[in-house]
C-alpha cells in the first residue's frame, strides 16, 4: 500500500448513496409521488450528483469513491455508468458507514476527504473544488441542511488512521477530533449539526470552516428546490465577496451583516474568527455567509477566507462597520476601472459628538489627500488583484494600512461618496483624544519596526499595560 501512496490523489471525495428502488428510497415523498415516482426523483438527484462528482475528478483529479447501500456495485454500473468505484457499504448507523469509507480513503493517502449524499441538488462541482481550498486552512469543513442536518462533512485527516468498526487494524490511535465526527451523533435528527459541532469544540479547538446552509429533498415541501434547479442554474458564481474578520463574539455582526444582504441578496459573506462563538456561528448562519474558524493572526484569516472567496470584487469590511445602501454599485464602479488598485468609503463615526466631526474630517483628508484609507473604511478591490498583490500580510493588525501603501505603488487608491458607519465604541470606551493618540503611536510604531505582535498588544491593552 505505501508504495502505491506518492500515486494516489490526495483529494478523496465520497458519496454515500442508495439504489433507487420503490418503496425503499425516499419514503417520506411517497405520499406525495408514490412509491415509483419517489425512486424516480431519487434516482434523478443520484445521477444529478455523479454528473458534478465527475467533474470534480476531471477537473481538479480527486478520487471519487460511491459508497452504496441496497444493491451492487455492478447494479450500480448499470444504471449511472461503469466509469466511477463502487463499493458496498457495511453495516451499522450512518456515522459507522461515513467512517469505514473514511479509513479506506486515509489508508490509500488521502490529505483531504469530502463526504456528500445525493440528496441535496444545491451541490455541484465548485461548491466542493471551494470546500477542498478552505481544507488548506481549516481541518474541518461543514455545509449544513436546513433541517438540522448537514450536506456535506469535509475534513483533513493529517496522515492518521480511524480505527474503524470493520477493520482488525488498531494498532494506530485516531485523533478524538475525528472520533468527534462519527460518534455520539443522532444521525437523522434535526440535532445533527448542532452535536457535531459541540462534540469538535469540546475536543480541540479545530480550525473549522461552516458554509451556507443547502437544502436537502427528503420532504413534499422540499420538492421546490429540485425544480427550480431544472428550471435554471442555481449557483452563479457572485460578483461580490465581503470578508468580515472577526475576534470571536462581536455585538455589532448582526447588523453589519444585514447591511451587506439588503442590497445584494447574492453576495458571498465569509465571516472568519479566531475562535468559536455560538453566536456569531448563528449570525452567519442567518444571512447566509461562510464561518470561517482558526486561531491565526487576522491578515492570515483574511488571506484564508480570500483564496475561498468566488466574487469578481472584494470588500475587506470590520464587524462593527454597516455599509452604506448603494455599496454594490459604487464597488463595482470604483474598482471596475483598471487603472483602479484598492477603493474604500468616507467614515463616518456613530458618535454625535463634535470631536467625531473633527476625526472624520481629518480621515478624509488623509484618504483623498494622502491615499490611505484605513481598514475601518471598507476597503475594496478586484479579487484577481488582491491575489496578484499576495493578499495582505499574515499579522494581527496593521495588514490593512500595509496593503493600501503597497497597493498605491500598482495604481490608483480612490473613495466613494457614501461613508460607511462605523461604531464609536471603541473611541466612547478610551476616549476620542486617547483613541487618536494610540493609533498614531501604531503607525510610528509601525514605521519604526516594531513588530506587528508589539502593535497588537498596545492596540488591545493601551500602551502602558
Amino acid at each position: 500500500m505505501d508504495a502505491n501512496r506518492s500515486h494516489c490523489p490526495t483529494d478523496w471525495l465520497l458519496v454515500m448513496a442508495r439504489f433507487p428502488a420503490a418503496g425503499k428510497c425516499k419514503t417520506r415523498l411517497i405520499p406525495a409521488l408514490g412509491a415509483d415516482g419517489a425512486a424516480r426523483l431519487h434516482g434523478q438527484l443520484t445521477e444529478h450528483t455523479l454528473r458534478w462528482c465527475r467533474q470534480v475528478r476531471d477537473r481538479i483529479g480527486a478520487q471519487v469513491q460511491v459508497w452504496v447501500s441496497g444493491a451492487s456495485g455492478d447494479q450500480m454500473a448499470a444504471r449511472f455508468g461503469a466509469d466511477l468505484d463502487y463499493r458496498r457499504q457495511p453495516t451499522g448507523d450512518l456515522g459507522q458507514r461515513m467512517r469505514h469509507a473514511s479509513q479506506v480513503a486515509i489508508e490509500s493517502g488521502a490529505e483531504r476527504i469530502v463526504i456528500v449524499g445525493t440528496d441535496c441538488p444545491q451541490l455541484d462541482a465548485a461548491t466542493i473544488a471551494q470546500v477542498f481550498s478552505t481544507l488548506d486552512n481549516h481541518r474541518v469543513c461543514l455545509i449544513p441542511a436546513t433541517d438540522g442536518g448537514y450536506v456535506l462533512l469535509g475534513f483533513c485527516p493529517e496522515g492518521s488512521a480511524i480505527v474503524s468498526t470493520v477493520t482488525t487494524d488498531r494498532s494506530r490511535t485516531p485523533p478524538t477530533w475525528i472520533d468527534a465526527l462519527f460518534k455520539d451523533i443522532a444521525w437523522g435528527s434535526s440535532q445533527v449539526l448542532a452535536q457535531t459541532i459541540a462534540q469538535l469544540r469540546r475536543r480541540e479547538s479545530i480550525p473549522l470552516g461552516i458554509f451556507p446552509p443547502r437544502r436537502d429533498v427528503d420532504l413534499p415541501e422540499d420538492l421546490d428546490v429540485w425544480y427550480q434547479r431544472q428550471e435554471s442554474q442555481l449557483r452563479k458564481r457572485p460578483r461580490f465577496s465581503v470578508i468580515v474578520p472577526v475576534g470571536g463574539r462581536e455585538e455589532h455582526l448582526d447588523s453589519c451583516l444585514a447591511t451587506v444582504r439588503r442590497q445584494s441578496r447574492e453576495a458571498e459573506i465569509l465571516v472568519t474568527s479566531a475562535s468559536f462563538s455560538t453566536d456569531t456561528c448563528d449570525a452567519a448562519m442567518k444571512h447566509q455567509a461562510y464561518y470561517l474558524v482558526n486561531a491565526v493572526p487576522r491578515g492570515a484569516r483574511i488571506n484564508a477566507a480570500l483564496r475561498v472567496a468566488t466574487g469578481k470584487f472584494v470588500v475587506l469590511l470590520h464587524a462593527d462597520t454597516l455599509l452604506p445602501d448603494q455599496w454594490p454599485a459604487w464597488v463595482e464602479q470604483l474598482a471596475g476601472q483598471n487603472e483602479v488598485a484598492l477603493g474604500a468609503f468616507p467614515l463616518r463615526i456613530d458618535s454625535p459628538r463634535l470631536v467625531a466631526r473633527w476625526i472624520e474630517r481629518a480621515v478624509a483628508w488623509r484618504s483623498a489627500v494622502r491615499k490611505l484609507p484605513y481598514g475601518d473604511q471598507a476597503i475594496f478591490a478586484r479579487r484577481t488583484l488582491l491575489r496578484r498583490l499576495g493578499g495582505v500580510q499574515p499579522w494581527p493588525i496593521m495588514e490593512d494600512y500595509e496593503l493600501v501603501r503597497r497597493a498605491g505603488r500598482w495604481g490608483k487608491i480612490v473613495l466613494a461618496e457614501d461613508p460607511v458607519l462605523t461604531s464609536a465604541r471603541r473611541w466612547h470606551h478610551r476616549g476620542f483624544l486617547a483613541t487618536t493618540l494610540l493609533n498614531q503611536l501604531i503607525i510610528l510604531g509601525y514605521h519604526c519596526g516594531i513588530s506587528p505582535t508589539r502593535l497588537a498588544s498596545w492596540y488591545r491593552h493601551g500602551l502602558w499595560h
